[in-house]
């Protein structure tokens, strides 16, 4: 009778614990498995933006027509910016050219109708660093699409301790005190930035920008791929040959494009945008000098990302071309790119940096 007592208990305490751990995960949901959104909820820490977009893609009902990659640069822009267009913004930290086509094909599967079009936010490390990215193979999408689609995950993450610590991280991180981390809002699918100081975030670029001149990158000495990398966005074109492409490359800093012209030469930036001009055959690109990128600590959050403002402003750019000029605040900020002005555009580039035609 006694063993019955205890088995009794046991069985009534282990429900209780896990009913628990249950309701919490629901409830905070940091994997992203519910459509919930509600104000203990909205505010969540991307600690594993691959599988938490896949997740929300794969069991929520988002309705879009448009799929936006890029990397975390690009996770800033907020879909409701987009104008006329249904946006999921896929974009992820460190994502590289080779992860595009694994992605988009599942936003294509799930959204059960052919996409219109696909947004894609180029950077200048994706490229220079692609060989990093490719030796990395946790990053690839099968890994963290097998996981989602699988019939147990679901149930799995409701019942996980690991769940747990993820919601009480993300409580104590973004619900007690005043913010400090970069965080996502779930209402808008979009990456919000820290508070930043202006003096701080000057005195970060000064290095940063030493770093560079180094020819040192965020994970040590460059290691780039171009053909691997150019044969990526190739085939991304021709898996989707009905699908508009709005490609863009992402802004830097003034201090830290000058930087990175002077440490590895401007070739390799040339040579970057008539790649991606021959496969795309229309590119807008806002990594030049203009007044948004030389007025960085009123744009940037730090050494390499765009506020959502300025992100704004970019998808406006980009999608109403029409709009963009020479004058004003933002003047020459987001030039559209083709064959026919290519050379012209990087003479300009070269002026604006002080160099000249063919020289270094």
């Amino acid at each position: 009778m006694q063993a019955k007592h205890w088995f009794i208990i046991t069985l009534i305490m282990t429900a209780v614990i896990m009913g628990t751990v249950a309701t919490i995960n629901v409830a905070l949901d940091p994997l992203w498995c519910f459509e919930h959104v509600h104000d203990a909820n909205i505010r969540q820490l991307g600690f594993n933006e691959r599988q938490q977009k896949t997740n929300r893609l794969y069991f929520t009902s988002e309705d879009y027509d448009t799929v936006l990659c890029g990397s975390s640069r690009s996770t800033y822009i907020n879909p409701a910016d987009i104008q006329g267009m249904k946006v999921f913004n896929y974009a992820v930290k460190g994502m590289m050219p080779s992860e595009y086509a694994g992605f988009i094909r599942f936003a294509a599967d799930c959204s059960g109708k052919p996409l219109k079009r696909v947004i894609l936010g180029l950077d200048y490390f994706g490229r220079m660093d692609f060989g990093t990215g490719m030796r990395n193979a946790e990053k690839q999408p099968g890994t963290y699409i097998d996981r989602t689609t699988a019939w147990s995950y679901r149930y799995a993450t409701v019942l996980s301790f690991s769940g747990i610590d993820y919601s009480i991280s993300n409580w104590t991180k973004l619900y007690r005190g005043k913010i400090r981390r970069d965080h996502y809002r779930r209402d808008r699918n979009a990456a919000v930035p820290r508070p930043y100081d202006r003096e701080a975030l000057e005195a970060r670029t000064s290095h940063y920008v030493e770093t560079i001149r180094k020819g040192e990158s965020e994970h040590g000495t460059w290691l780039p791929d171009h053909e691997r990398y150019n044969a990526c966005l190739r085939q991304l074109r021709d898996e989707y040959p009905g699908v508009e492409w709005l490609v863009f490359v992402t802004p830097q800093p003034a201090p830290v494009f000058r930087a990175l012209s002077e440490s590895m030469g401007i070739d390799e930036y040339e040579r970057w945008l008539r790649d991606v001009v021959d496969i795309f055959g229309t590119v807008t690109n806002f990594m030049t000098i203009n007044p948004v990128t030389s007025d960085y600590l009123e744009h940037f959050s730090d050494t390499s990302h765009f506020l959502p403002e300025t992100g704004r402003l970019m998808m406006d750019r980009i999608t109403h071309p029409k709009n963009a000029t020479n004058t004003g605040a933002d003047g020459g900020f987001g030039i559209t790119v083709t064959a026919e002005n290519l050379d012209t555009h990087l003479e300009a580039v070269r002026q604006s940096l002080g160099r000249v035609p063919g020289g270094e």
